[in-house]
């Protein structure tokens, strides 16, 4: 069964980028010629122009230049705007004015003219002749920012449109989503991240969240394998992120019976229907270190971290770089799980023989607190927003309104209240253990 890929606006085009590049080609993930099975979306040409001027310039041939689609307005940071594309009257499609020949200023633009139909439509027909052309996915895996307007909203528009579309040919639907830095990039961030989760968590089957701020922190504080001095987070660049982000998912790609099952990912990390977010994480040996106790105490600093910490699943795949790791990791995961049985942790250790850039763990963690620390500030941030009636002007004239943010809250807050509830009834478990258990 194979997989296809949906990259939405800057965010998801530029990671999704390396992604695409770092498959290994398969019948699953590839066309028969070669390119990536992927549809590309933005409302701005920039990214698109510059990703396929790269492809054609290197000669990698990894994408179809005929399965990107563009617009010219943006979305101005507006979810609404990127879910409705409407005007600011509420009543004309948009993509009356989409990319079309510009004097020259793009050379990928002749394929982009100026139709009278949305671009939300002309990337559905896009996803529609890559599921014809399949016959059948396992998933459909989204690429897109969580708090912008066009990866947040166009893509929320984009998975529920799919979802309707293709209730028998798609088995499931994947989304990694990537936070800004703490919610401030822009004052209606948390507006965007509401209206955007509260989309994913009805319509996605798994969400992958990675935090722009962690992935930072993580790379400024490691190495020199990702080219950065120690504590050097000023030097960390959108690139270094993106790489960083598109390394992780391929990990994880690799996990499993075979490579590129989306269906365990789902079966790993999301056994509750409500408990759909897993937070993602990359553990490398420090300094970069190629000494195998450093190796096995990296492991086992990963693998603690999950103790206690009330998971609902875990994918925990250790990448080696050759036999002697391979052991070293799956000794050590056999060490732990004899001393926490129980625990849910799902694991793989992946040889890539030498030479292989680094040594990493990556693990995928469905925890309510994880969760919870993603959830609560963004309803209590957007939730004061909204009952002050702060910047809703901005998504009222896009047909998004009050009501709508009311409801939404509600359900957001029903999700966190089943996190909540879960964690009670696993710390009353705990403690009727406790009581019970046989003194020392």
């Amino acid at each position: 069964m194979a997989l296809l890929f949906v990259l939405v606006g800057q965010c998801g085009n530029q990671v999704g980028k390396e992604i695409c590049r770092g498959l290994p080609r398969s019948e699953r993930t590839h066309h028969a010629d070669g390119r990536v099975r992927c549809v590309g979306v933005d409302t701005e040409p920039k990214v698109i122009d510059a990703l396929l001027d790269e492809d054609r310039r290197t000669k990698a041939k990894v994408f179809r230049e005929s399965s990107f689609v563009c617009d010219e307005s943006g979305r101005g940071n507006n979810w609404a705007y990127g879910y409705t594309g409407a005007t600011t009257n509420g009543t004309a499609p948009e993509g009356a004015s989409s990319c079309g020949p510009r004097d020259g200023r793009s050379r990928f633009c002749t394929r982009w003219r100026p139709e009278k139909t949305s671009i939300a439509d002309r990337a559905m027909g896009l996803i529609r002749e890559e599921v014809q052309r399949a016959g059948f996915l396992e998933a459909v895996v989204f690429v897109h920012s969580l708090a912008g307007g066009t990866g947040s909203g166009l893509g929320s528009r984009l998975l529920e449109d799919c979802r309707a579309a293709f209730e028998e040919e798609v088995l499931y639907y994947a989304s990694i989503i990537v936070s800004p830095h703490h919610f401030g990039d822009t004052a209606v961030s948390s507006l965007n991240a509401l209206l955007a989760l509260n989309h994913l968590l009805q319509h996605t089957d798994i969400i992958l969240h990675f935090s722009n701020q962690d992935v930072q922190d993580a790379l400024a504080a490691s190495t020199p394998a990702a080219g950065l001095a120690r504590g050097a987070a000023a030097a960390v660049s959108l690139a270094h992120l993106n790489i960083h982000i598109a390394r992780s998912v391929l990990t994880l790609m690799k996990f499993g019976s075979q490579p590129f099952i989306v269906s365990e990912w789902v079966a790993a990390l999301a056994p509750h229907p409500m408990h759909k977010l897993a937070v993602v994480h990359m553990t490398s040996p420090s300094g970069g270190s190629s000494d195998i106790d450093v190796w096995t105490s990296t492991v086992r600093r990963s693998l603690l971290q999950q103790r206690g910490n009330n998971i609902v699943g875990c994918l925990w795949c250790a990448v080696a770089c050759n036999d002697v790791d391979a052991k070293g990791a799956s000794q050590a995961f056999a060490q732990h799980t004899a001393r926490h049985p129980g625990l849910p942790i799902t694991p793989s250790v992946i040889n890539l023989p030498d030479p292989h850039p680094q040594r990493q763990v990556v693990t995928a963690t469905s925890c309510p607190l994880s969760a919870l620390q993603i959830l609560v500030p963004i309803a209590n941030l957007a939730g004061a927003k909204a009952y002050a009636g702060a910047y809703l002007h901005w998504y009222e004239k896009y047909g998004v309104l009050t009501r709508h943010f009311t409801d939404a809250l509600n359900r957001f807050r029903g999700v966190v209240r089943t996190y909540e509830a879960f964690l009670k009834a696993n710390a009353k478990k705990g403690r009727s253990q406790a009581q019970v258990a046989p003194p020392h």
